[in-house]
């Protein structure tokens, strides 16, 4: 009989060698560290010894029942210590990065082909005629602010008592007298510069928002801007696409510290919008930095929109004989002086109460934008950086400091720092859901209003 097999009576000389495993014969472990058999207790050890005299073959299997016991004891340690140490983390593959380039674009290539078959279908609809050449379908977007750019890159700056044009910076008839050297017309060239443009704000917005938030969140605020209720003026010849890119270039490169990009982006901001003057102050905050070196260097590059306000304020001096004929066509033809905001707050009120279209596009549509404007300043000055509380604040007193508000909801979409704070919440099933549903929808609402040649302020 093999050693193990019951029955078998195994020489204490050998007893060294078996283990618990042993008794069924294979696998047979090494004995016990002396340490833990010092932990046995005696009792179990003296009740062993008191029956070593009853005989060979008595005494083996008290042996063997003791070094059993000996290797349970041993191997149940062991068991509780791997139980205790913690478990080693699974290996998996790190996740892939997101193609958040590919995905913008393509986001903003369906939008625009939503928002030109939601023009036409209204466009026919409601004017009750046909919008079927490539001329007609162009020309339900080519109205208002984008006929006075064609203009300019046309025929150039009119005086005060000849047109309006010269309340609207260089930048982007610039562009658009260029871009016709290529297509053959104003209005091509236009719709070139704008398509190519419009692709530049949400991929800039992701990656500003890449400073402060994940990966998913920065998504996120991309869909916030490009579901924004006007943001359908990105996507036609207006300067919102334009002075986005500029403006979201330019915090962009300030916070990477690249400021001779800042520096270029800055002087662009300045000859698309003058309201651009605020980047100067919130991008001096970023420029002084914690440290000394390369400050001198900085601050210059922060104050490069300087330049190119001065070249408009040059065509203004030029062609009207003052710096600041702007503000004279400004009063005349639009109605815009400067006020307390609280005097324009106090006349839109008066004129939504009234109702109707008017009343409801020029009124109510501006007060519903009086708590998001405060809720934006509020969370800038809390919440986020001081460079975004300077330009959020600035922005939203320029809009509001006249004697009559125009155009809120339009120009709120610079406001980026909000979308950067709201883009995280949007990640709430519920809050997400309303957020982007009511703005979906209201988007829907100003483009085909716009469509059908109505003012969209």
């Amino acid at each position: 009989m093999r050693a193990g097999e019951p029955g078998t009576i195994v020489p204490a000389a050998h007893d060294e060698a078996v283990g618990v495993d042993g008794l069924a014969g294979e696998g047979a472990e090494p004995p016990p560290h002396e340490a833990v058999l010092a932990q046995i207790p005696a009792a179990m050890a003296t009740r062993a010894t008191r029956r070593e005299d009853r005989g060979f073959k008595g005494g083996m299997e008290t042996s063997t029942s003791r070094r059993a016991v000996e290797c349970f004891v041993y191997r149940s340690s062991v068991a509780m210590e791997d139980l205790s140490a913690p478990a080693p983390a699974a290996s998996s593959p790190s996740p892939a990065p997101r193609p958040w380039v590919r995905e913008g674009i393509l986001i903003c290539l369906g939008l625009k082909a939503l928002l030109l078959f939601l023009g036409v279908v209204i466009a026919e609809v409601r004017l009750d005629r046909p919008f079927r050449t490539t001329e007609e379908v162009l020309s339900i977007w080519h109205q208002w602010d984008s006929r006075h750019y064609f203009d300019i890159a046309e025929n150039g700056y009119k005086k005060p008592g000849e047109g309006t044009t010269l309340v609207l910076p260089p930048l982007l008839p610039m562009l658009i007298r260029a871009a016709s050297w290529i297509t053959g017309s104003v209005m091509s060239g236009g719709v070139l510069v704008a398509t190519l443009i419009s692709f530049l704000p949400g991929l800039l917005m992701y990656q500003l928002a890449r400073c402060d938030l994940d990966e998913e969140n920065a998504f996120r605020a991309m869909l916030v801007l490009l579901l924004f209720p006007s943001s359908f003026f990105i996507h036609i010849v207006y300067t919102e696409g334009l002075f986005l890119t500029t403006v979201l270039g330019a915090f962009l490169a300030a916070r990477r510290g690249r400021w001779k990009t800042a520096a270029v982006f800055g002087l662009l901001a300045g000859l698309t919008r003058i309201n651009a003057f605020v980047l100067a102050p919130a991008l001096l905050i970023e420029a002084w930095g914690e440290s000394p070196r390369g400050r001198v260097g900085r601050l210059l590059a922060a104050v490069t929109v300087g330049i190119g306000i001065a070249v408009y304020l040059w065509i203004n001096y030029v062609t009207a004989g003052d710096p600041l004929a702007f503000l004279t066509v400004q009063r005349v033809s639009f109605y815009r002086t400067f006020a307390w905001p609280w005097e324009g707050a106090m006349n839109v009120w008066s004129l939504s109460s009234y109702g109707g279209s008017n009343g409801t596009m020029n009124g109510v549509l501006q007060l519903v934008c009086i708590p998001l404007l405060l809720a934006a300043c509020v969370i800038a000055v809390v919440r986020q950086r001081p460079s975004y509380a300077v330009w959020t604040i600035g922005q939203v007193l320029i809009f509001t400091a006249q004697g009559f508000w125009l155009s809120l909801p339009r120009l709120a979409i610079v406001l980026f720092p909000a979308f950067v704070w709201l883009a995280p919440r949007t990640a709430r099933p519920v809050f997400g859901t309303l957020w982007f549903a009511a703005s979906t929808l209201f988007l829907s609402f100003l483009a085909g209003q716009f469509a059908q040649g109505w003012w969209v302020s």
